[in-house]
């Protein structure tokens, strides 16, 4: 492999530029930049990560050590672990043990011990560790191992309240005979298991019988357990290898009946229907881990400590559903991601419920006037308006709610108490959360992160390439990434803007203006032509000459210029992100990267759900509601790419890793704004004022019209309306 010196040799420059440009230190001009890339490509060096590390003194070796990886649970956690560790720069070994005590010793005798930082290991035998000096401390996963060695943390599942549940389903649905198939005996996660199954199970009549077997010979045990099945109402297993196993053999066997299994499996947004699933979720226990792993080996903190998991258990159970056929309910609702979700998901709210879901999506202008015009004879049961229409419009539109009929403790699942803003307008309920957003800025990591990019910026401006915190900065990195300002530039423009309609508009300058009113700490705006919306509007006005002059009307529209990869950034509503993965053209997945807006000053934004005034449906409106916010149905609509108010999706890790956005989201909604009493002294509905704002916008993107004079009709505009409803 060439060194170094061999690129720099090639490039013809110092050997300390060439570590310069590697790592990413240092000063060194485009140029030699280009220059120290080129060699290295020609020559076929690659970086190494790991090499850096041990050069800083950190062992760059953490070892995994797992009983196989034909099983879905450990490979969840191995990815969630790799992913995690290997951003870091480390190197994860993987070792494979079968569960048989002889290979694990033998696996531990082949890590390299004097470069592994930690092992993180599901033992199948004490004997192994302690036949071993460890030098490195070990995180046990499911297994403790008796008599403790070195520095050693625990963490597991609750195996035995996994048994205690899986015991009290088995009493509540009446099976008398169960076969429990699993792996030998004495491992511990067996032993807990079994010991709250039978606590479960006494005095009630239940008979267990147990088999196990190594995982190699799982589908021969399978065999003997099926061609027996007669003996048995329901069969547990404690892995979906096993359940797999038990359903290939039946089918093999022609049996005249599936038998009935229960199995513990890994957490999966869509569960496999094929069995009765009891779940952990082991991408969220490798994501502790990794942090914990990752907190020592960084900061020093110690290891010790044991953690149990929660369980995430039997999902989709619906108490207050009582399933009634040939019942219709009709959704009046945004053309959205969420509306598309719902969409994929009537089915299963049919199959629970007996309730057929006509869901009619419209733009957003088309909505609006859809609402102006309901009435008793034309239409819908539930209705989602955006959250600007809400105050206005919350009373002749719904019905106010029944907080008794609401589903138990809904308001406290609700991500960042959103219905006080979303819901209630004197203190009624009226709706609930239905796709709450946020405005967080996307922006290109792999754009941000080129190290060429980096110096030529610095070339530039004297200082380094960041992601921007206000709006001077926005510009400025804007104009950088715009190929007409800057002929190194991947992409064409450095942002996109949306202006479809004066409320479009306004919402995409409104951030840049409140921040320059919290900037100026003015108190409250008397007049539209102060200097701090003077200044803003300019600002907006300037970024227009790095953004691409074609008309985005809509969000969506925004998204889908970004996805193409035809900008560096992007400033939008959180709800319409997933759309950068489903879109057919996107060439940026996996490269985005998120930030709170610039300058703290996010607008809220999405929709809420109401009653209609007009329905006579009103169970099956909350028979809606009992399924829509039940955090296994929100799990769905996050995972088909709807917003969610769910407090769970912000915690869900599959989620997380498929938007990785939703970090940002969460803590831009902590800085949202929609209700504009802070910054202005006008007795203005939230529609009315962004209208009037967003004239002024739109004005002034004319170039026949000056800002201060687009901001004088604003005003008048103002002032007009204020008259007439006096």
């Amino acid at each position: 492999m060439p060194t170094i010196k061999d690129i720099a040799r090639e490039a013809g420059v110092s050997h300390g530029t060439v570590s310069n440009v590697l790592n990413k230190t240092g000063k060194v001009s485009v140029e030699k930049i280009k220059l120290v890339e080129a060699a290295a490509k020609k020559l076929g060096y690659t970086y190494n990560l790991q090499a850096r590390l041990l050069r800083q003194g950190v062992k760059n070796h953490i070892a995994i050590v797992l009983p196989t990886m034909l099983m879905d649970c450990y490979r969840d956690l191995y990815d969630s672990l790799n992913r995690a560790l290997f951003h870091e720069g480390f190197d994860v070994m993987l070792y494979t043990t079968e569960d048989i005590p002889s290979h694990e010793e033998r696996v531990l005798d082949r890590i390299p011990l004097s470069s592994t930082s930690l092992i993180i290991a599901i033992s199948c035998s004490s004997r192994a560790f302690m036949n071993i000096d460890l030098p490195c401390p070990v995180i046990l996963v499911n297994r403790p191992v008796k008599n403790k060695f070195n520095e050693t943390s625990f963490i597991s599942f609750d195996f035995k309240k996994a048994g205690s549940d899986i015991a009290n389903y088995i009493k509540i649905n009446k099976y008398k005979k169960v076969a429990f198939f699993s792996g030998v005996h004495d491992i511990e996660d067996n032993i807990l298991f079994m010991e709250g199954l039978n606590k479960g199970l006494e005095n009630s009549g239940v008979s267990i019988q147990h088999f196990s077997s190594d995982i190699g010979l799982a589908m021969n045990k399978a065999f003997s357990i099926v061609r027996n099945i007669q003996n048995f109402d329901i069969v547990v297993t404690s892995n979906r290898l096993r359940a797999e196993a038990i359903a290939t053999a039946a089918r093999f066997l022609k049996l005249d009946r599936e038998p009935a299994i229960i199995t513990i499996a890994p957490y999966k947004a869509f569960s496999d229907s094929r069995y009765i699933t009891y779940e952990l979720d082991y991408k969220y226990m490798g994501s502790v881990i990794a942090q914990k792993a990752l907190t020592y080996i960084r900061e020093g903190e110690t290891i010790k400590g044991d953690i149990i998991l929660d369980n995430t258990g039997f999902r989709f159970k619906f108490p207050n559903i009582k399933r009634r056929p040939n019942r219709s309910l009709s959704l009046l609702t945004l053309l959205s991601p969420l509306s598309s979700a719902l969409q994929k998901l009537a089915s299963s709210f049919y199959d629970l419920t007996g309730i057929s879901l006509d869901i009619t999506a419209l733009s957003y202008g088309d909505l609006y006037s859809h609402i102006n015009r309901l009435n008793g004879s034309f239409n819908h049961d539930l209705i989602r308006m955006d959250v600007a229409w809400f105050i206005d419009k919350a009373r002749e539109v719904y019905r106010p709610l029944d907080s008794k009929a609401l589903p138990r403790d809904i308001y406290k699942n609700l991500f960042m108490d959103s219905h006080h803003f979303y819901t209630q307008v004197d203190d009624i309920p009226y709706a609930l959360p239905f796709d709450p957003s946020v405005q967080i800025l996307l922006y290109r990591k792999d754009l941000f992160e080129d190290a060429t990019l980096q110096r030529a910026y610095y070339e530039m401006y004297k200082e380094p390439l960041k992601v921007p915190k206000n709006f001077s900065q926005y510009n400025k990195v804007a104009k950088f990434f715009t190929r007409a300002e800057n002929p190194l530039s991947p992409v064409e423009y450095g942002t996109a803007t949306t202006s479809g309609s004066a409320q479009v508009a306004a919402c995409d300058f409104l951030p840049r203006m409140l921040y320059e009113l919290r900037k100026a700490k003015a108190g409250k705006l008397i007049s539209l032509r102060s200097r701090p919306v003077l200044r803003a509007l300019k600002g907006y006005l300037d970024l227009l000459s790095y953004t691409d002059p074609q008309s985005n009307i809509w969000w969506a529209d925004s998204i889908q210029h970004f996805s193409e990869g035809n900008c560096a950034m992007l400033i939008t509503f959180s709800n319409h992100a997933p759309q950068i993965i489903d879109s057919k053209h996107s060439s940026i997945v996996g490269q985005v990267g998120a930030s709170v807006v610039p300058g703290g000053t996010p607008l809220l934004g999405g929709g809420i759900v109401g009653i209609s005034k007009h329905t006579q449906k009103m169970e099956e409106c909350y028979q809606f509601f009992n399924w829509y916010y039940n955090s296994e149905v929100a799990s769905l609509v996050a995972t088909l790419g709807g917003s969610s108010p769910h407090i769970n999706v912000f915690n869900d890790i599959e989620i997380i890793t498929q938007f990785p956005w939703l970090e940002t989201t969460k803590e831009s909604f902590k800085l949202g704004v929609r209700n504009y009493n802070e910054f202005f002294d006008y007795e203005m509905s939230i529609e009315e004022i962004e209208y009037i704002i967003g004239i002024a916008v739109l004005r002034a993107m004319d170039s026949t019209v000056s800002a201060r004079d687009a901001l004088d009709y604003a005003q008048r505009l103002h002032e007009g309306m204020t008259r007439k409803t006096m």
